[in-house]
């Protein structure tokens, strides 16, 4: 609680709407600079800084007061934790909902004194009916909001303010949406999230075509941006843009090469009027061709700017559009950009992420920097600013997916990726690419604090592989129960922990040897078909892993089976000198046995009477293995 608040103490004392009005009015909202407690419309940030300008009246005059207070209170941390960033709107809107439902059940409501069990009922009923509803249970959440106040506000708000939330939790749909909520979660949490993955063949196509337009193209684009503003410019004083622009092409000794400028340049060339042809048809003339032709190769040029910086460094929109204009990128063994994160920043100053990039990502920058810099004359800015067409000064949030959404049209590709699209398939493809530390790797990449939430991105893709890998998987596996199966046949010993638990010790031999081969191979065959057991083949074992008891799978720490959606064992990651898991047979004993202490330096060694008593020749986590295996083999030869 903040000590410096005197409305607090005061508040205790009022007694009606009018009252605790007339005390908070004048009061401006805690971390928002522009809006003040009785504004109609309040200024909340979204995730771009942008302000979003949000409704807080409500024909209720009782719940319109409880939406601002709850909303002031919140972020001035009276109410636990204060929402940052677009944490702000996401807290307003969701209060809005619930009061908004509670108006249309009960409009006369005066105070919280009147608020029944039953209003909660149909709230919840209302919600869950709700076409389109994604997840049917967030009316848990945006009713948890109305307890978390009553929690904290009942100590110091007026009583018709205060709320006995015994009301909501003795409601009869309480306790099923709370189960509900907790069911949804857990089953998010294991398959990741709802957002479909992008098509990994369409992206590398559309960031490839990026890619070459813009090394081809990046000039002529950036020239045509600027003869757009300056004959827009030009049409603000009362000259036509067409005449500015036509003459800045016809007079500019540069020569296009981009397809569409270089035909436009070469059509005004040859004529003798301002007009140039509607189309390649030659239906009719136009001025109007110039304009579109300057503004279409500007919009190309920035949407293959923007594909390449999301798809090369994992950054949320908001990132991108917040990235100050020609950030300083170290040189040094590569390129280093250091940017602010503050979507899981604890602060409303988010805290700095450094990260490598390459060569096309920082030419992608500069060119970004230099289109905002042509369109409001400021060298310093955020990177990504609105259209020329209209306010340079508007949010491009919603305009980076209309420029995605045009390049792809121009090139054939339907159902264009949404931006956070780009953010999960280089997640994916940095963990899948480095097996031994990819998801650390991808964790650090993204900038995410937790480990949980890479996990979850890694599971969009996995859910989109999951068929394919576990066929692949159950394949592979099934041929080397082949091999484990053709060993004990042959009369050969398996070793490892698993390799002796198989055979229990015994070597089986004629019809013996068949029969319990046939059940062994029935038996393992079943588990692998039923999802409950991989076997992988690493440089020196084989693994069989049991996919039921994720605590066993020490070697593959860092993922979780139940998580990692289907994710299979890495053989990368297998230390089968340390593993219950493994099993070898005599032929990887053999290639063991090779890979061993060279003999001239182990005689050296059993000279040193401290090594060997200290047991030096048995801290060789394969020696036991390849001893056991010496002696079965001499035995073998006696008989």
């Amino acid at each position: 609680m903040n000590k410096d608040n005197d409305y607090i103490e005061d508040m205790k004392y009022c007694i009606t709407i009018n009252s605790v009005g007339s005390l908070m009015n004048e009061k401006p909202y805690p971390t928002l600079e522009k809006s003040n407690f009785q504004d109609n419309h309040v200024l909340l940030p979204k995730s771009s800084k942008a302000l979003n300008r949000m409704d807080f009246r409500l024909e209720n005059t009782f719940l319109e007061l409880v939406l601002r207070l709850m909303v002031f209170l919140k972020l001035d941390g009276m109410l636990g934790y204060r929402p940052i960033g677009s944490g702000k709107i996401t807290y307003a809107q969701e209060v809005r909902y619930i009061l908004r439902k509670i108006q249309e059940i009960q409009p006369t409501i005066r105070s919280f004194n009147e608020l029944r069990s039953e209003t909660i009922d149909v709230v919840i009923d209302e919600y869950y009916n709700e076409e389109n509803r994604k997840e049917k249970t967030s009316v848990y959440q945006k009713l948890h909001k109305i307890i978390e106040f009553a929690k904290y506000g009942n100590d110091f708000l007026p009583s018709f303010l205060q709320l006995d939330i015994s009301i909501i939790l003795n409601s009869k749909k309480y306790e099923k949406v709370k189960n509900d909520y907790r069911m949804e979660s857990k089953a998010k949490e294991e398959r990741g999230s709802d957002r479909k993955p992008y098509n990994l063949v369409k992206l590398k196509t559309l960031v490839g075509y990026a890619i070459e337009y813009l090394e081809k193209n990046s000039e002529d684009c950036l020239l045509a941006t600027k003869i757009y503003i300056d004959a827009k410019n030009t049409n603000t004083r009362g000259n036509s843009r067409h005449t500015h622009a036509h003459k800045a092409i016809k007079n500019n000794s540069y020569r296009f090469s981009e397809p569409k400028l270089s035909e436009i340049q070469k059509e005004i060339s040859l004529s003798n009027t301002l007009y140039i042809s509607v189309n390649r048809k030659k239906k009719g003339l136009s001025v109007e061709r110039i304009i579109s032709s300057l503004l279409d190769s500007s919009k190309k040029l920035e949407a293959c700017c923007i594909i390449i910086l999301l798809m090369t460094t994992g950054m949320r929109k908001s990132e991108a559009i917040l990235l100050p204009r020609y950030p300083i990128i170290s040189d040094d063994d590569y390129s280093n950009l250091k940017r602010i994160v503050y979507k899981t920043a604890r602060t409303d100053e988010g805290f700095e992420h450094s990260m490598p990039i390459p060569k096309i990502t920082k030419k992608a920058i500069e060119i970004l920097s230099r289109i905002s810099e042509i369109k409001d004359g400021k060298s310093k800015g955020n990177l990504i600013i609105g259209s020329p067409e209209g306010d340079v000064n508007a949010d491009p949030s919603q305009r980076i997916q209309y420029l995605i959404n045009r390049l792809c049209e121009d090139i054939g590709i339907k159902d264009p990726p949404i931006p956070h699209q780009f953010r999960h398939a280089i997640a994916f493809l940095i963990a899948s690419i480095n097996q031994k530390n990819g998801l650390e790797l991808a964790r650090l990449f993204l900038g995410h604090t937790s480990i949980t939430m890479t996990l979850q991105y890694m599971g969009h893709y996995n859910l989109m592989l999951k068929k394919s890998i576990n066929e692949l998987h159950a394949k592979e596996s099934e041929h080397l129960i082949g091999e484990i199966i053709n060993e004990i046949k042959d009369g050969r010993n398996l070793y490892g922990k698993k390799g002796e638990r198989l055979t229990a010790n015994y070597q089986f031999k004629g019809s013996y040897s068949e029969e319990f081969t046939d059940l062994l191979n029935t038996s393992l065959l079943e588990l692998i078909k039923k999802g409950k057991l991989a076997i992988i083949q690493t440089p020196v074992s084989l693994c069989m892993h049991d996919l039921t008891k994720p605590e066993e799978m020490v070697c593959q720490r860092g993922f979780h089976i139940n998580n990692f959606i289907g994710e299979n064992p890495k053989p990368s990651r297998c230390e089968a000198e340390n593993c219950t898991n493994a099993v070898f047979t005599e032929s990887h004993v053999e290639k063991l046995r090779v890979g061993t202490i060279d003999k001239k330096l182990k005689k050296r060694l059993e000279k040193n009477r401290f090594f060997v008593e200290s047991g030096g020749f048995e801290e060789d986590p394969f020696s036991k293995i390849i001893s056991k295996y010496e002696n079965d083999k001499k035995l073998r030869e006696v008989v």
